[in-house]
């Protein structure tokens, strides 16, 4: 079976890295879009309580974004696999995944710990400017601790959902234990003739979890290229598609931490009520599991996705997503202390964030050609010198 290119799944990728980005920035200088807490209003009250209250703050819904990464793990990480049926795919992935993870957010823990070590952080006297101080204000107020730092890049956070130093990191238990769940449960389905009841039964077990984008993932590779089923997620039909799009970005945008009682979200919070107090995660989980089908079945979406501009930066993804906190709270916040004093608030905010975003960009470029491309490389050199045979049938990638 002919492997299509993925171009486009890159380019989402591109655009959740972004969005996550946007939701440190936005959550570290205008709470309010979070909270919809009038004493945190920085800017304009009707704006600030409208994005918090719409559909408009997807734009930086970070853990929205977060849940289209698990997903699409889900989905490339089976990929091969489902299209060759050859189980080398799962073994190598499962081996190599540690080693191809472990070199870059090893060294992002690092760097915060030399940036804490210089006292470059500038954060908790940009909370009292911004009002965030329930989030900007409480981070980093410890002493490093270079043992520290290197158990967590090495072993915390992957096995204990250890953050403390980059607090992105949370989500690498999760990125780990969902990889190898996916690559075991891969096996176990590859050609059961009723699997979508293994499906249901990993649904039904992970339902409360950020493992349930893994299995969502997971169905979307396997129905979508397996040659013995059926594909149940095929839809022909472009405006269904449209509003599965439309549905997963609501979805998507349903609050975190906002009071949602009075709010066009309000309907939704029966499964609040009765069934979870994290609604927001299988809410965000099952709008990203939308958007995927219908990107999916969009040929216009995979065009616009697969654009040079997004397939760059979903290259420069893991990269930004893992040093973007760094930048934020020393340069950023240093820079928006010195600018309120010269322009008005928003002002300040544009071009701290502009300049921000610059800064950020141009070091995950080199972040991604010496440390990021270094682990891939790293992770094959591994796995072929250490576990695969020498019979020249399977080519390492």
């Amino acid at each position: 079976m002919k492997q299509e290119k993925l171009y486009y799944l890159d380019g989402l990728r591109g655009i959740g890295a972004l969005m996550v980005v946007l939701n440190h920035f936005m959550v570290s200088f205008y709470p309010a879009v979070f909270t919809g807490e009038p004493s945190q209003i920085n800017s304009n009250v009707f704006i600030e309580q409208l994005i918090a209250k719409t559909p408009l703050n997807v734009i930086f819904s970070g853990n929205f974004a977060v849940c289209i990464f698990f997903i699409l793990s889900g989905y490339v990480l089976t990929y091969k696999f489902f299209r060759t049926g050859d189980f080398f795919y799962l073994q190598s992935g499962a081996v190599k995944r540690y080693f191809r993870l472990v070199i870059p957010v090893f060294i992002s823990s690092l760097i915060i710990y030399f940036l804490m070590k210089l006292h470059l952080f500038h954060n908790v006297e940009a909370a009292i400017i911004s009002k965030s101080d329930f989030w900007l204000g409480q981070y980093y107020r410890f002493n490093p601790s270079i043992s520290d730092a290197l158990y967590e890049g090495f072993y915390g956070a992957f096995f204990k959902n250890i953050s403390t130093y980059n607090g992105v990191l949370w989500t690498m238990t999760y990125e780990f234990y969902g990889s190898i769940l996916v690559f075991a449960c891969a096996g176990l389905v590859y050609k059961l003739k009723n699997r979508i009841v293994i499906y249901l039964v990993l649904i039904i077990c992970f339902g409360k979890t950020y493992y349930l984008g893994f299995i969502f993932g997971l169905m979307l590779s396997d129905f979508g290229n397996s040659a013995d089923v059926k594909n149940i997620f095929h839809i022909k039909n472009k405006y269904v598609n449209i509003l599965l799009l439309l549905v997963g970005i609501f979805l998507g945008s349903y609050s975190a931490s906002l009071d949602t009682d009075k709010t066009m979200y309000h309907f939704l919070n029966i499964y609040v009520h009765y069934f979870s107090d994290n609604a927001y995660i299988t809410y965000h989980l099952i709008g990203a599991f939308l958007l995927l089908i219908a990107i999916l079945n969009l040929e216009s979406a995979k065009k616009f996705l697969s654009t040079p501009l997004l397939r760059k930066a979903g290259k420069l993804s893991f990269s930004f997503y893992l040093l973007h906190l760094g930048v934020l709270f020393t340069f950023s916040c240093f820079l928006m202390v010195k600018l309120v004093n010269y322009f008005n608030y928003f002002i300040s905010f544009i071009i701290t964030l502009s300049i921000s975003l610059v800064v950020i960009i141009t070091i995950s470029f080199f972040y991604e050609k010496y440390i990021d491309s270094f682990a891939v490389a790293f992770s094959n050199k591994v796995y072929k010198k250490n576990f695969h045979s020498n019979d020249g049938n399977n080519p390492i990638t």
